[in-house]
């Protein structure tokens, strides 16, 4: 299944990058704190990125195109 593997390959993220964390959408963690925590917010398909632009992190936004 092709969302599987898109699901796994961000998940693997974490095993190659250390200080790299992936939430999943039922994540209760807080999105204001993360934000204010990190350097960097990437994001796919949400609207967690304008908000991280807005509070002046540096934001990259991902998304498969067809």
């Amino acid at each position: 299944d092709l969302n599987i593997k898109i699901l796994n390959s961000y998940l693997n993220l974490e095993k190659s990058y250390p200080n790299c964390v992936v939430l999943l959408p039922h994540d209760k963690s807080s999105t204001y704190s993360l934000i204010y925590e990190s350097d960097y917010i990437i994001c796919f398909c949400s609207t967690v990125g304008a908000e991280a632009s807005y509070m002046g992190k540096r934001t990259i936004g991902i998304a498969k195109f067809r």
